[in-house]
């Protein structure tokens, strides 16, 4: 699991899915910066358990995954699509992006820096309904 003191505290807990460790952790580190509480699953298979468990209020997942993707995920644990949710993805064409965007999910480009991270998140959470 990925927790540390945050810089600044906010309430809102993320759900972080990343497959690959080392950028699970450095998305985690940037994540608890802008004080998020942050859970951790290394795929959607220990991301819903968490889900249910832990009652988050954001989804950030790795679109590409090889199991359940991350739009298939964010459907899985919020068919209602209440779920705010950021793929983070590596190459993306714009129809594919276009795509993500008309269906309510919010879209980075890895790698990011904090500062985009922040921004997308504050959309994400800023359009919940």
């Amino acid at each position: 699991m990925c927790q540390s003191t945050p810089a600044v505290i906010r309430t809102e807990k993320v759900l972080l899915v990343e497959t690959h460790d080392s950028f699970r952790e450095a998305t985690a580190q940037l994540l608890e910066e802008l004080g998020y509480r942050v859970v951790c699953a290394p795929g959607p298979e220990l991301a819903s358990q968490l889900y249910d468990a832990q009652g988050v209020d954001l989804l950030v997942a790795e679109l590409g995954m090889s199991v359940l993707s991350g739009e298939e995920l964010s459907h899985r644990l919020a068919p209602d699509g209440r779920l705010p949710t950021v793929l983070m993805v590596s190459l993306l064409g714009a129809v594919a992006r276009r795509r993500l965007e008309a269906a309510g999910f919010r879209v980075i480009e890895k790698p990011f820096t904090l500062e985009e991270l922040d921004a997308v998140l504050r959309r994400a959470l800023g359009a919940r309904a």
